[in-house]
């Protein structure tokens, strides 16, 4: 019988629910608890699709591994108490979000920008770039899109109903979820293309990128059919 070969861990993202709700347009109490089963199958999907699995993997593996118990080999956080006084580089847990001291002696809470940044996703910066000016929300919009019908319906025994204020239902209107979903849509595309230009642009410090859209095989090609389709000469 033939063995599975696998890159990564079956649970491991690089989204967390919690990204989903600071970078998309979703309701923080609907979301983190009910639809992150969602994460995993729609970031392989979009980068199988778009991206490619080998920049996918070469992500997974250059990810900041974090940790609550010490001695394990990653970087250790601990839950935010207030009062203590945190050296510089410290991590911390608060509110479902990791933060990093900025300096010595810090005792404000991690909101507070002059003390405290978000703790890095990504070793490499040029990742950590990435990340923070396109591909988390590029991710958080798929993914909550992706999860968007489910968290407009309920199934109930009189069939599927939608939600429109807390605790009250009525038959579902399809068209508003499709209008919904197209325009969602629209926004992942504008997203991915201005990712895919600052990519390309910038090919030599990300080789593992190689975007799997019509059929080309490398990046050159893949540069010139975006040139043919906009009328330039490619040759």
């Amino acid at each position: 019988m033939p063995t599975l070969t696998y890159d990564f861990d079956a649970k491991e993202t690089l989204l967390t629910a919690q990204d989903v709700v600071d970078n998309a347009p979703v309701d923080p109490n609907s979301y983190a608890d009910q639809r992150s089963q969602f994460i995993a199958m729609r970031e392989e999907k979009l980068f199988r699709a778009k991206f490619g699995m080998d920049f996918y993997k070469a992500l997974l593996a250059d990810k900041v591994k974090y940790s609550a118990v010490s001695g394990s080999g990653m970087t250790v956080y601990t839950n935010f108490q207030e009062g203590t006084t945190y050296a510089a580089n410290a991590v911390v847990l608060y509110k479902n979000r990791l933060y990093k001291a900025k300096s010595n002696g810090t005792t404000q809470i991690p909101t507070n920008e002059g003390r405290w940044i978000v703790a890095p996703k990504f070793e490499d910066e040029n990742y950590e770039y990435l990340w923070q000016r396109y591909l988390r929300t590029v991710l958080a919009f798929s993914v909550s899109n992706d999860s968007l019908f489910y968290r407009m319906v309920s199934d109930t025994p009189m069939g599927l109903l939608q939600k429109y204020e807390e605790g009250k239902t009525r038959p579902i209107k399809v068209q508003e979820a499709g209008r919904l979903k197209q325009q969602y849509q629209a926004d992942i595309d504008d997203l991915i293309a201005t990712m895919d230009a600052f990519l390309l642009e910038n090919a030599e410090i990300f080789p593992d990128y190689l975007p799997t859209k019509n059929g080309c095989k490398s990046k050159n090609e893949y540069a010139k059919s975006k040139r043919r389709n906009l009328g330039f000469n490619t040759y």
